[in-house]
């Protein structure tokens, strides 16, 4: 009597990995379902998904960027007044991200405070309370950019509008930038799908495209477009490096990428270009 063959093994549980036309969908639904409050459905948390969602973290910058730049274009027209304009920008992108970028921003703030050890730091960057150095670090970032805002307003809707959107642009190229080299620093959450997920070639090229983009909308922009397209391509460049500095402390203090040090970098770079958009501009 022929012995019964064995049964085969059972696929593993969950859905299979995503390949062929389905796969871009599915990383601009990672990069748009975690950077933003679209409701675009869950995403799925495969690495090969995430490694195209961070590539892809600029275009939710432009979407981002173009919604607040496009209120600002209109609340100035409208003549709300530059304050106002400034406060309900800067609202609005809070509101778009459900906040996700200054939460982090707050967390690795109190991580970075005081001498603590690495696993006590992790564990407060991965926290929901703001501690000490937490309040003044929002309140710098979100007062720097309300008060950009309202000093860009001064130069024209057109080009406040335009330092809005490339502001925004360059903080989600800096996600990507994040992505680049530096390890997770644990074994879960958004930061260990995502670490080392961009190559450095990729990486590059979209800072190099985000260089190009912004130098082209403050010639399109600006008085002069010369030196419109010098300092929009130099706050690309300067956000991007606050960027890097915000990385360079988090490989000290945290031992690597978390998902509250992208929201880190995102808010940096955001306040950096516009600051400089701002010094431009005079």
């Amino acid at each position: 009597m022929n012995a019964t063959p064995p049964i085969p093994p059972l696929p593993p549980p969950g859905p299979p990995p995503t390949t062929g036309m389905a796969a871009p969908r599915e990383g601009l639904r990672f990069a748009f379902g975690t950077m933003t409050a679209l409701p675009v459905g869950a995403p799925r948390r495969e690495r090969a998904v995430a490694a195209l969602g961070m590539r892809v973290a600029p275009l939710v910058g432009l979407a981002l960027g173009a919604a607040a730049g496009g209120l600002c274009w209109v609340l100035l027209t409208i003549e709300v007044g530059w304050l106002l304009t400034g406060v309900l920008t800067v609202a609005s992108l809070a509101l778009l991200t459900r906040g996700s970028a200054l939460e982090g921003l707050s967390g690795v703030a109190d991580a970075f405070a005081g001498d603590r050890p690495v696993d006590e730091a992790r564990r407060i960057a991965r926290g929901h309370g703001v501690g000490r150095l937490g309040v003044p670090a929002l309140l710098f970032a979100v007062l720097t950019q309300v008060a950009a805002v309202h000093e860009l307003a001064g130069e024209g809707k057109d080009y406040a509008a335009a330092a809005v959107l490339v502001a925004v642009l360059t903080s989600r190229t800096g996600v990507a930038w994040a992505c680049r080299e530096l390890p997770p620093a644990g074994s879960t959450g958004l930061g260990a799908l995502v670490a080392r997920s961009v190559s450095t070639g990729a990486a590059v090229v979209l800072a190099a495209l985000t260089v190009a983009a912004a130098g082209a909308v403050g010639a399109l922009t600006a008085g002069e477009p010369g030196a419109g397209a010098v300092v929009g391509a130099s706050a690309v460049v300067l956000g991007l490096t606050a960027a890097e500095l915000v990385l360079w402390q988090a490989r000290g203090r945290l031992g690597g990428l978390t998902g509250g040090v992208l929201g880190a970098v995102s808010e940096t770079a955001t306040a950096v270009v516009l600051v400089t958009l701002v010094v431009g501009a005079t």
